[in-house]
């Protein structure tokens, strides 16, 4: 590797990431109800600035082997003809993202995220609770919900169960009893203030998962390999599952029950499905149409091959960190969240995804530890930094 691409490739990343993860959660404020000024003309300029970023991080400050050129080319093509065909750039974004983290170390955008998540969440609640944010509060079925200065109760209860990923993995090795005294706590304020159903299951899983892993990493070494497996075949099921049942249907009474306690995603997902069936590159799905399954609005709206690159690549994904606990775990994590939200593909969403350019370049590991020699981080260590 020439030398002369080493110690700036890497803060460029770290430069665009943080521009675009703070307007990412500004522009998803009621702030635009305050201020005088197009918020969705600027998150667009938004949007194009850090394109532009990581275009260059991609073209200009980062050099490829043949293999991992072809590789990156043989993903790219399917992906691009579904974005023109679909007219989302969803898919697109969270490439390029991975295809730009070729230097950058997971840790450290995690622990940024984690600080970002840390200082703006309370800083929003605190302006809603003075009164210069309003409140984009709605009903659930007779129950009221706070959204406390962001735009949806759902991307409020999704931010908070994102910032609980993020603390995880960074302190995976120092979590204690008084964190889960803390994981109660934020269960039930999600409940009563946003009453977000999906970030409740989420968190309460990631609860659940993190005191077993955590548990049988320890105790129980003989076990381990049996969560682990089962961790995996879960994730296949949630991925794979999700598509069949909307598919072929939930006529029985626990499907009909898990539907309704899931505001009837899969119904609505079904009804799409029965009007645009599921192409090879994807197709262009009308705003009219509600669609939360993450796996079905990856189907039907980018297409039948990018969905197979997505299972394929998470899959591989998991099982390439199968030594690295709290990775692997918050990956099957989130490929639970995607059977209720379409952000499981979203890097605003699912960080995590990033590690994906371990796969895709494979001196990356070699690379990491030339760059952060003597940092300390890593979920393999000890010592977690926030």
């Amino acid at each position: 590797m020439n030398e002369r691409y080493w110690g700036e490739p890497h803060s460029l990343f770290s430069l665009s990431f943080a521009v675009w993860f703070i307007a990412e959660i500004l522009f998803n404020t009621t702030l635009g109800d305050v201020l005088p000024v197009n918020l969705d003309r600027i998150s667009s300029m938004m949007d194009c600035i850090v394109f532009l970023l990581l275009l260059i991080q991609i073209v200009f400050f980062q050099v490829y082997s043949h293999r991992e050129l072809l590789s990156i080319l043989l993903v790219t093509l399917p992906i691009a003809a579904s974005t023109i065909l679909s007219g989302s750039v969803r898919v697109m974004g969270t490439w390029m993202f991975i295809v730009a983290f070729k230097y950058t170390d997971l840790d450290g955008i995690i622990a940024m995220a984690y600080r970002i998540l840390r200082m703006m969440i309370p800083a929003i609640v605190f302006l809603c609770l003075i009164g210069l944010l309003p409140d984009a509060f709605n009903y659930r079925f007779g129950v009221l919900r706070h959204a406390m200065g962001f735009n949806h109760p759902n991307y409020f209860g999704m931010k908070i169960f994102q910032f609980s990923a993020c603390y995880v993995y960074l302190h995976w090795h120092s979590l204690k009893k008084g964190d889960g005294v803390r994981a109660v706590l934020v269960l039930a304020f999600l409940y009563f203030i946003p009453h977000s159903v999906t970030s409740i299951l989420c968190t309460a899983v990631l609860f659940l998962l993190t005191i077993a892993g955590r548990f049988l990493q320890a105790k129980k070494r003989a076990l381990l390999q049996v969560f682990e497996t089962a961790l995996m075949l879960s994730a296949v099921l949630c991925i794979a599952g999700t598509v069949l049942l909307t598919i072929y249907g939930m006529n029985f009474p626990l499907g009909q029950a898990l539907d309704a306690w899931m505001s009837y995603r899969f119904s609505h997902a079904k009804q799409i499905y029965a009007v645009y069936k599921i192409s090879l590159f994807g197709q262009s799905i009308s705003s009219g149409y509600l669609l939360d399954s993450g796996y079905m609005d990856l189907i039907l709206r980018s297409g039948l091959l990018v969905y197979l690159l997505f299972f394929a690549g998470y899959i591989g994904n998991m099982s390439y960190h199968k030594n690295n606990p709290a990775l692997y775990l918050l990956l099957c994590t989130f490929g639970f969240y995607g059977i209720m939200e379409y952000g499981v593909y979203l890097i605003a969403r699912n960080l995590f995804l990033l590690s994906f350019a371990d796969i895709l370049y494979s001196r990356r590991k070699k690379q990491k530890e030339n760059i952060f020699a003597g940092k300390i981080g890593g979920a393999g260590t000890k010592e977690k930094r926030e």
